[in-house]
């Protein structure tokens, strides 16, 4: 008795999800995620923290992939150990550290906001350009420029 091998060719219809798929970061809907301007002006405003040394990077780890996070990292052995202006023991000078200003947004597809974010301080003003997308029930930033 010969054994028949059949082999099935998946439709463009079906789903094929491996193991691997399944431990990927998930998209998420939009209507789940909540704000984005307010995501963009929090992480902007963190990640201009972690410049200044007021705020440690590791704890960006939630709102940006680890491909960003790696960029930060080297981003910030570039800069050397910089620290913000101090006014006095333990306090930080008014208006001497930079702050987000303004921010744009667009979405250029269901889950994605493009965004920038103007940060004004001393001595210059900067501005960042982000990409965020719905990843896992939040809003995850997958791309950061500073210009």
């Amino acid at each position: 008795m010969a054994l028949a091998i059949v082999l099935h060719t998946p439709t463009p219809d079906e789903e094929i999800r491996t193991g691997i798929d399944v431990f990927d970061p998930q998209p998420t809907p939009p209507e789940v995620l909540g704000d984005p301007g307010a995501a963009v002006r929090r992480l902007a405003q963190a990640i201009v923290d972690v410049f200044n040394g007021q705020r440690p990077l590791h704890q960006l780890g939630a709102w940006v992939t680890p491909e960003v996070s790696d960029q930060l990292r080297l981003t910030m052995a570039g800069l050397g150990d910089r620290q913000p202006r101090r006014a006095g023991v333990g306090r930080v000078a008014p208006g001497r550290l930079p702050r987000v200003v303004s921010t744009r947004i667009t979405s250029p597809a269901v889950g994605v906001v493009e965004a920038s974010a103007v940060i004004s301080g001393a001595p210059r003003s900067r501005a960042l350009a982000l990409r965020l997308e719905g990843l896992d029930g939040r809003w995850r930033c997958t791309a950061l420029r500073a210009v």
